[in-house]
């Protein structure tokens, strides 16, 4: 495997309107695996895309290997960030249908 980007996440937790995330499920990306999941707020993956930090969504496949998923990114929408894996109007953050916890 080669490196798809810093960080890899795994789960999101949304607010209770399901508009914005809250928190997310990160792992370094070591290159040939990923290292120990970490929660991160919104704010503190916000802030690190500002910094060039890169973050891709993983999957765990059936065979126990990570899938990579979409590229994230911040979307200004209106005035607001949004934290976005697909290209849509939506005012809202959209993370390529992690599971949540």
């Amino acid at each position: 495997m080669s490196k798809w980007a810093n960080y890899g996440i795994s789960a999101v937790k949304f607010n209770a309107g399901r508009k914005l995330v809250e928190q997310v499920v990160a792992q370094l990306d070591l290159e040939t695996i990923f290292g120990t999941p970490s929660v991160f707020s919104r704010r503190e993956i916000v802030a690190a895309v500002k910094k060039n930090f890169s973050f891709v969504t993983i999957y765990i496949r059936e065979d126990g290997k990570w899938k990579k998923g979409q590229v994230l990114r911040l979307a200004n929408i209106n005035g607001h960030e949004y934290l976005k894996t697909v290209d849509d109007p939506e005012e809202a953050d959209t993370l390529d249908n992690l599971p949540e916890f």
